[in-house]
């Protein structure tokens, strides 16, 4: 399985840019943005969790979405770097505004206690069948969740360039 910042080309050769930050592989890298020098920055949703098993990650109800960057040019050129951790939700999307400072979407925020949600964070039983049921009921409608990267032949995390 491939996972990372992926660069791909038209005649859908692929490359990987980025996999890993500080010995920490990227699992569900998503969102880029690129900046006016060309570095890239880009999310890693979760870095426990796998595509497969994002569920999980929203369940546990602990932050494991981080941002990362990609500098293209200067001294620092091919430098991966980190810029934020243990963000508070799954992140989904970013972009960078200028003078280090970003917008991150985020498809779940952990500290938004519903009943439910209390629930799983109270009892880690529940959490564990829901976990379950959950993972079960995605592979009877097909288990397969859309992945633009799949076309590529691979069974792939990536964030296309």
């Amino acid at each position: 399985m491939i996972q990372g910042l992926l660069r791909v080309t038209s005649n859908k050769k692929v490359e990987v840019l980025a996999d890993e930050v500080d010995g920490l592989k990227f699992n569900l890298t998503d969102g880029v943005d690129v900046a006016k020098d060309g570095t890239i920055y880009f999310i890693d949703a979760t870095y426990k969790y796998s595509l497969d098993d994002y569920y999980n990650d929203i369940i546990e109800g602990k932050p494991h979405g981080r941002g990362a960057e990609n500098i293209t040019e200067g001294p620092k050129k091919g430098r991966i770097g980190e810029f934020c951790r243990d963000l508070p939700g799954m992140p989904d999307n970013i972009h960078y505004v200028g003078q280090g400072q970003y917008y991150i979407a985020m498809a779940t925020i952990y500290n938004s206690l519903t009943p439910q949600s209390d629930l799983l964070l109270r009892y880690p039983f529940i959490r564990k069948a829901v976990a379950m049921v959950t993972q079960y009921v995605g592979k009877l409608v097909g288990g397969e969740w859309m992945n633009p990267c799949r076309e590529f032949g691979r069974k792939t995390n990536c964030t296309l360039l």
